[in-house]
């Protein structure tokens, strides 16, 4: 069959995200502010477990450095497992069945946790396959940016560079395996595995990866951008002595919630864009309907 071209996808993408983003939005929100409560609650464990440290004593060194690769684990682990339930989420309020019935932001919660199971499952595997590529790539990355090769000023602006060029070629190719939400949402089997669900999603995705790589380095990019830019705008505003320190701190984790909600809810629809336009290509029909505000918008602008 052909390949749907990515400007298609883009276009789709787009109509739909504009269409009904507050509700995507709030969709995603609560699990991005809880992810922030768990990195503030992960930071003030480590500041304790260092504040313990009085000597420097190899056997508590290597247990306190235990504890932290841990405590970091946990908070990188759990965020990627509840955007994991965001991302069901958002997609069931666009794959829903009734088009003449609304959804409420609960109802698409409530389908999620249907299939919490297999969604966290999911959320398991990738993350276990995210930290070991990170971990390959800053390997290379590190073997190729400190070599003879390279100029002594150059060696760590060239790490970052490569670690980061290879840490989104990864992760967009990993975004292959994120058609497997929208295929446990619209499954009948209950029973389906997790592991199924991603072989599905690889084999559906075959020949896209130029589309989830550009998708996955726009919203790693913006979710960096943007909650830099805003620490920025508000340190101006503490060095001028126009917001207090504390009020510095909570906004600032507020913009950590918000805008990473409101950026990766654009990359959530684009996996369930891609999805429901395979679906459309292999059936022939359209047996997914869309949500209130998108029903009348056609399958494809093709």
């Amino acid at each position: 069959m052909s390949k749907i071209p990515t400007r298609v996808l883009w276009q789709r993408t787009l109509l739909i995200y504009r269409s009904d983003w507050k509700k995507h939005f709030l969709t995603a929100l609560p699990p991005a502010i809880i992810s922030v409560l768990i990195y503030v609650a992960g930071n003030l464990l480590l500041i304790e477990l260092y504040r313990r440290a009085r000597s420097f004593d190899v056997n508590q060194m290597l247990l306190i450095t235990a504890q932290s690769l841990a405590v970091r684990l946990i908070e990188v682990g759990l965020p990627w497992t509840l955007t994991t339930l965001a991302y069901a989420a958002v997609s069931a309020n666009i794959l829903i069945k009734s088009p003449t019935s609304g959804r409420a932001i609960s109802d698409s919660y409530s389908s999620a946790r249907e299939r919490l199971g297999p969604l966290f499952r999911v959320g398991l595997i990738t993350f276990v396959a995210m930290i070991a590529g990170y971990a390959i790539s800053s390997a290379c990355s590190f073997v190729i940016g400190f070599s003879s090769f390279v100029p002594k000023q150059f060696r760590l602006m060239t790490f970052e560079v490569l670690l980061a060029v290879c840490v989104i070629l990864w992760a967009g190719l990993l975004s292959r395996a994120a058609l497997s939400a929208p295929i446990l949402m619209t499954s009948d089997d209950r029973t389906q595995g997790a592991w199924d669900a991603i072989k599905k999603s690889i084999k559906m995705s075959e020949g896209y990866e130029p589309f989830f790589i550009f998708l996955v380095a726009q919203t790693l990019l913006l979710s960096f951008l943007g909650p830099w830019l805003g620490r920025e705008v508000l340190l101006q505003l503490w060095l001028r002595s126009s917001v207090s320190a504390n009020a510095y701190k909570w906004i600032g984790y507020s913009l950590d919630a918000l805008l990473p909600a409101a950026i990766e809810t654009f990359a959530f629809v684009g996996f369930t864009v891609l999805y429901l336009e395979l679906v459309e290509r292999d059936n022939g029909v359209q047996d997914v309907e869309l949500d209130e505000g998108t029903v009348a918008i056609p399958i494809s602008p093709r």
